[in-house]
Formats: structure tokens, sequence, C-alpha cells
């Protein structure tokens, strides 16, 4: 009896260690099958020359659909002078490539894989709109998504500099209109055809910038040219932006303010008084101190002048007329009667008429 308890002890013994093993080994080793099926999945691709420098399948009547997309995220500058914007972005490039599919059931339902951008082809998208040579700098090798159907989607970070006519009449309340516009550097209509997505300011930050972006619109377009019968699609992403104006109240408005307040209450006052001409010197000294800061911060552009800036011309005008009719009212007027000169005939006979 004792000898059948022991048996079965040793039996359930070398059974718990038995499952230990196993447990120990599927902890260690775990399921390779899907790496092994991941791998003859790239095998079977053959990503090489083939799929990078020769494009996908295509014909005129069904060319190759690429969809871009913006994804907006810094205005990092506006340069009035050279009438450029620099800014940071998620550029959204989408397309198929009927050599890379595959049936999802024969790679243990592996449907994604991750792809380094330089081995697939690409479409040849430029900034049309540069204002440099390296108009759109890509942010390192980003990695593509590679779809069991053939679609693939690509979003590198890019630095974009691009130009945008400004007019800044309504200086400091402006509004501009800046494009950004993407097209095939070499391939009409007929081999790449371009799709527009919505562009994307849910993650603009322009909370401590000088601009506001009121709206963002997208927009594809087709444009013939006298050469050529085919036509050359683009896509434009129109920002439009605001200048924001609370900072310029301080720096430009009140001292326009404060300049004209000095030349009316001047006018207010005895001519014969010293006040009056001292009133007018302190508005025309603040008119020519903000003139000056207009030459700075607002480089001479195309278009019309500032109005505000105009306004300031003018004011400088009437005040040194009023500063000279100030004097020369004193000089006949304020000296005592037998100092006075006699009025020459000529100006006698001019007031007589």
């Amino acid at each position: 009896m004792k000898t059948k308890h022991l048996v079965a002890f040793v039996i359930l013994l070398l059974f718990t260690i038995i499952n230990a093993m196993d447990l120990n080994r599927e902890r260690h080793f775990p399921d390779t099958s899907k790496h092994d099926a991941e791998y003859r999945l790239w095998n079977n691709l053959k990503l090489g020359r083939n799929t990078t420098l020769v494009m996908p399948p295509h014909n005129d009547t069904s060319p190759i659909t690429v969809i871009i997309g913006l994804h907006l995220l810094l205005l990092r500058d506006m340069d009035i002078a050279q009438q450029t914007m620099t800014s940071e972005a998620y550029l959204q490039l989408g397309w198929t490539d009927s050599r890379l599919q595959w049936d999802p059931l024969k790679y243990e339902n592996i449907t994604t894989i991750r792809v380094p951008n330089h081995r697939l082809w690409q479409p040849d998208i430029k900034l049309y709109n540069s204002a440099k040579a390296e108009a759109m700098d890509a942010m390192g090798n980003v990695y593509a998504m590679l779809y069991s159907e053939g679609d693939i989607w690509w979003v590198p970070p890019v630095t974009l500099y691009s130009t945008c006519p400004m007019d800044i009449k309504h200086y400091p309340y402006d509004v501009h209109d800046c494009n950004i516009t993407f097209g095939s550097w070499t391939s009409n209509g007929y081999h790449i055809d371009l799709a527009v997505r919505e562009m994307e300011l849910n993650e603009l930050d322009s909370r401590g910038g000088e601009w506001e972006v009121l709206s963002g619109i997208s927009k594809a377009e087709a444009t013939y040219y006298e050469c050529c019968d085919e036509p050359y699609p683009s896509v434009t992403f129109t920002l439009q932006l605001r200048r924001r104006s609370p900072f310029y109240k301080m720096t430009v408005l009140f001292p326009i303010l404060a300049s004209i307040a000095l030349i009316l209450t001047s006018l207010c006052i005895s001519p014969f008084s010293r006040h009056r001409i001292t009133l007018n010197v302190l508005g025309l000294i603040l008119l020519v101190l903000q003139l000056l800061h207009f030459e700075l911060k607002l480089p001479s552009v195309g278009g019309s002048p500032p109005i505000i800036a105009s306004f300031c011309g003018w004011l400088v005008i009437q005040g040194t007329l009023t500063t000279i009719l100030t004097v020369c009212v004193v000089s006949f007027l304020g000296v005592k009667k037998q100092d006075r000169n006699p009025v020459p005939s000529s100006i006698k006979t001019f007031v007589n008429l």
C-alpha cells in the first residue's frame, strides 16, 4: 500500500515538473510563426530597384492617384520684406502600388508592414511656389505604411519655405491669403493625378505668435499650357492669416492719438503763448518717431503704403504748417506797436484787391 502511494506521488511530481518546464519554454521561446511570415512576406515582395525606380502600372485613362494632405503644426516666420512664409507641417502622401499586394491569409493575417521610404517608388511631389532652393526640407528618413491592398501612406514632417504676396495697406489690421501649392515636377495628369485632403489645423500652435490663422482651404485643380495638350494637376492649401493687433495698439495707435491730442490742444491756446509752439513741436517729434518706426518695421514693398503711415505723414505736414503760421503770427502781431515795422505797400495793395 505504501508502495502504491509512493509511486503515485512520484508520478504527480514528474507531471508537475514537466508542466513547469513547458511553461518556462513557452515563456522564453514565444511563437515565431508571425515573425517568419513577415520575413517571407518581405522576401516575396522583392522591394528593390524595380519597385523604386519604375512607376506602378498605369495608363492614360487610369493614372496613379496621389492623395495630398497637409497637417499644419507651426507658423515659424512671416517675412514681409522677402514676401515669404516659413511653416512646419506633416505632409501626407498616399498612393497605390499594385505590385505590392498580398493575401493576408497566407502570412498569418498580416495586413500592414512598415517600409523605409527609400525602398518604395515615390511621386516627385514638389512645392511649386518655393521661396528657396531647399523649399521642402524633410526631417529624417521616415518609414511608410504599406497595406495588403497595395496602399501606401507616407507622412514625413517637413519645413516649408513658400512665397506669400502681402499687401500692408491696412497695417496693423492686415489680413493675408497665403498659398502652399504642390504638384508633380515631371509627370502630367495622364501619369499622376492629384487628389486633396482637408487641411488639418487642430494641432496648430499660434498662441504666442504674431499671426492668427483664420481658416484653411484645400483645393485641387488642373492647368493647361499652350505648349502641351495634357493637364498638369496641382493641389493648393490656402491659409488666411490675420495680424494680432493688441500689441500694436500700444506701440502704434496710442502714440499717434497722443500726437493728435497735442496738436489739437495747441490750437486752443493763444497764438501769443509760447506753450502753443511747444505743444506743436512735441506732437511733431512723436509723429516723426512713429514714421521712423514704420520705416524699420515695414520695409518698402510693392502695393499701396499703409494708410496709417500716410496719415502720419499728413499730420507731420499739418503740424509743421501750424508751427510756421504760429511763428508768423507772433512775429507780426506779438511785438509792441511802436516797434512794429510798417506794412509794405505791395501787401496793402494785395489785401485791398
